[in-house]
């Protein structure tokens, strides 16, 4: 009788460098699908986030204009640079009195560090209406 001898590799697991070369190019492959999709992908959260910081600035100037009473804001233009942690700009204040009673502010936030965003601007009216009692007239 004949004994069957197995050959020398039967019996040992691994990988064959052919099985690792496979793999390693479908991993290149996928990479190279996948990697300007990703950096896309952060490239739009870097614009969202800064779209609400710039959001965030304006809404945060508005209301300081809408709080102060009229008479406190001044007539005339200023511009103030806010260092924030995460969204350097600055703010000018532009107030104009349109008929007695009536004060436009117009507001702009410039961010210093981009040059190709534009700067954001919102305007709004105070009327100072002087308040009467009715019932302190004669």
């Amino acid at each position: 009788m004949t004994q069957l001898t197995k050959p020398p590799y039967a019996g040992r697991h691994g990988f064959t460098l052919v099985e690792t070369l496979a793999t390693l190019a479908l991993l290149c492959f996928i990479v190279v699908i996948l990697g300007p999709m990703l950096v896309r992908v952060s490239r739009q959260s870097s614009t969202v986030t800064a779209s609400q910081y710039r959001t965030a600035a304006l809404v945060a100037a508005s209301s300081w204009a809408m709080a102060t009473p009229v008479d406190q804001v001044v007539a005339e233009a200023s511009c103030t640079a806010v260092a924030s942690p995460g969204f350097a700009h600055s703010v000018c204040l532009v107030v104009t009195d349109m008929p007695p009673n009536l004060r436009q502010v117009r507001i702009v936030v410039t961010p210093n560090d981009s040059v190709l965003t534009a700067p954001d601007t919102v305007t709004l009216y105070r009327v100072n209406a002087l308040f009467t009692n009715p019932f302190n007239t004669p």
